[in-house]
């Protein structure tokens, strides 16, 4: 369990965005004169986001 746990994250390490682009939309948002609640930069992000909607609560 923890070898594929651990490759699952070794996954993420690499298909991970860039800190710069992660920056600069932090920066985009806080300049923002009506800022978004969320940003999602990187397609890592964006599947996060899916997995956890498609998932259930109970």
């Amino acid at each position: 369990m923890m070898q594929k746990t651990n490759a699952g994250f070794a996954s993420l390490l690499e298909n991970a965005t860039p800190s710069k682009k992660v920056a600069k939309e932090i920066l985009k948002a806080v300049t923002s004169e009506q800022p978004e609640p969320r940003h999602t930069v990187g397609d890592d992000a964006a599947s996060t986001l899916e997995t956890k909607r498609t998932m259930s609560n109970v």
